[in-house]
């Protein structure tokens, strides 16, 4: 079996090398695939022996034979087990084409993360014969999702840390995200404070400055202010806030953020200080100093907050200017996917739902979205929380009470924290162009029968013609054998052999005249001349060369230049086909 499959090896690659071989444009296939960056390789179903390669996959043709496993693993044994399921063997399994990925040995022994994609090539009956794979590099992908998704964790552990309040709003004053010490500052949870107006924080003179202040952040304004926002139980919090501005990938203004400092306690103990001033001054002064130095501190856990914000700045970019709807789910219980809880939404998911994230935030996926269910959606959404691995689905129609009816393309994907990301796209558009592809063909469908009908119309009449030419034919036929042919009889009793010889022409030219043979010549060779359609009629008729030159009174050289002429307007050129024989089937 190993001498076959190397014999099959060298013969496809002769194959195609051969100047006879298959190519496009003037490029044979071998140079075609070469050109190829990722491995390309054609691969027997029974040996595992690589058939034909390109040069990116590292095979030498014409070289020792060498199967797939050792070409791209180092490997003595075929891939098995759940972490490198065998290509081949799947595809031998089910007859249809399989993608995995593999850790494949490359230049130096790398290790690198490939996407494997297998094609089963059947023969006649179905069997497995050959499989063909190409290999595409993926490890530059997985580490940069590696490294996002750590510098998100990363992130995301730094701004969860801060003794400080993170507090940030969109272009609506709408509150976008607070870390849980903000929340805790004003006596509420994250939840709460997710989606609520800025100002539902504040009373009404907290309303006026809020409102220049946040002129001034438009203006593109960074600045140290104090603050007084309410608690929820209704006390006064006093603070101090570093702010600033948020921009989109424009330059426009999009929002603001701030680091929040909870200072009531220092305001209370500077009114009291203020109270017994003239008592106390000396104690003053002293809790002065003490206040610069605390202030200095700030100052520096400011710049330290400050470095952390810019840390999380691309995090926080990306997500609320990215062009696809993206939600992102938390499953509280990992046995319920009943629990898959929204924890956060961007911008544009608002624009693919018509549905604003202040109404969806902080609720299951059930109670947002409870068409989803039946459809097995949310069970998988858990699937990819327990398993790390992701998911993608096509076509998804949904519509409720909110929702228009749209089709959305969808990719589920793990993320820390027992969370999953889900990215969506809104395809309707391009499912309605298909649509009406669909609906334009079966027009062309219709009107290809409506042609068709006409066509056996067309082919009753000409059928009605022919029969007409038959009756004239016949009629034609009938008047030659009773009328004409008896007179030529009687004349040639009296005439020499020469003019027996141009009788007996004239004879065979008059049943030929109600043959079909006359018009189907006419018809199919309308480019014959009268003199090469009369020695045609002639050599139907068995005449030699000789003959016709005597007929015709030309020389033969002249008759075998017409038959040559005859035979290349007829398409015999360089054939074997008898001439005679040809005429004799029109």
């Amino acid at each position: 079996m190993k001498e076959n499959s190397t014999s099959s090896s060298r013969s496809t690659e002769t194959q195609i090398k051969e100047p006879g071989a298959k190519s496009i444009f003037g490029v044979s296939l071998v140079e075609i695939i070469n050109s190829l960056t990722h491995a390309f390789l054609l691969i027997d179903a029974r040996s595992y022996e690589v058939v034909l390669a390109n040069t990116a996959s590292g095979w030498k043709p014409g070289g020792q034979p060498v199967t797939c496993f050792d070409l791209t693993h180092g490997r003595k044994r075929p891939c098995s087990g759940k972490e490198h399921p065998c290509p081949l063997e799947e595809v031998r399994r089910t007859n249809k084409p399989y993608t995995v990925e593999h850790v494949h040995v490359g230049t130096g022994d790398q290790e690198r993360i490939v996407q494997v994609h297998g094609y089963p090539i059947l023969n006649a009956d179905g069997e497995l014969v050959q499989l063909l794979e190409y290999c595409l590099d993926i490890t530059e992908q997985r580490r940069a999702e590696e490294a996002l998704a750590a510098s998100e964790a990363r992130c995301r552990s730094i701004v969860e840390s801060l003794n400080e309040g993170i507090w940030s709003i969109d272009v609506e004053n709408l509150t976008t995200f607070v870390n849980l010490p903000m929340a805790e500052m004003l006596g509420y949870t994250v939840e709460e404070m997710l989606g609520r107006h800025l100002f539902s924080f504040m009373d009404e003179q907290g309303v006026d400055i809020c409102t220049r202040n946040l002129e001034r952040r438009k203006q593109g304004i960074r600045e140290q202010h104090e603050f007084e926002l309410l608690h929820k139980n209704g006390t006064r919090i006093f603070t101090i806030m570093e702010t600033s501005p948020i921009h989109d990938r424009f330059g426009d203004y999009s929002g603001a953020i701030a680091g929040v400092v909870d200072v009531t306690e220092r305001k209370r103990a500077e009114q009291a200080l203020q109270e017994a001033h003239d008592l106390l001054e000396r104690r003053i002064q002293d809790r002065t100093a003490e206040l610069r130095e605390s202030n200095r501190a700030l100052l520096d856990e400011v710049a330290e907050r400050t470095r952390a914000e810019q840390e999380i700045q691309l995090y926080a970019d990306i997500f609320c200017n990215i062009q696809v709807g993206l939600y992102i789910y938390r499953l509280e219980s990992l046995d319920d996917d009943r629990t898959l809880r929204m924890i956060a939404a961007n911008p544009a998911s608002e624009e693919f739902t018509g549905v604003s994230s202040k109404n969806v935030l902080g609720k299951t996926l059930d109670d947002n979205f409870p068409g989803l269910r039946r459809m097995g959606i949310p069970q998988r959404y858990a699937e990819v929380v327990r398993s790390g691995t992701p998911a993608n689905f096509e076509d998804v129609y949904y519509d409720d009470d909110r929702v228009k009816r749209s089709v959305y393309s969808v990719q589920a994907f793990p993320l820390p924290d027992d969370c999953v990301g889900v990215v969506f796209e809104n395809i309707t558009e391009r499912t309605q162009a298909e649509d009406e592809l669909r609906t334009a063909n079966e027009q062309l469908r219709q009107d290809q029968t409506e042609m068709e009908r006409k066509n056996i119309a067309m082919r009753e009449v000409l059928s009605q013609i022919e029969a007409e030419k038959q009756i004239t034919r016949r009629q034609i036929t009938t008047n030659v054998e009773e009328t004409i042919l008896p007179m030529i009889d009687e004349i040639r009793e009296s005439c020499n052999p020469t003019q027996k010889d141009l009788l007996h022409l004239l004879e065979h030219n008059l049943r030929e005249i109600a043959s079909p043979f006359v018009d189907n010549l006419r018809n199919k060779f309308a480019r014959l001349t009268p003199r090469e359609q009369q020695i045609c009629l002639m050599i139907k008729g068995g005449r030699t060369s000789k003959q016709i030159a005597s007929l015709l009174n030309v020389s033969i050289l002249t008759v075998h230049k017409h038959r040559e002429q005859i035979r290349k307007k007829l398409g015999l050129t360089n054939s074997n086909v008898n001439l005679n024989s040809y005429l004799q089937t029109l």
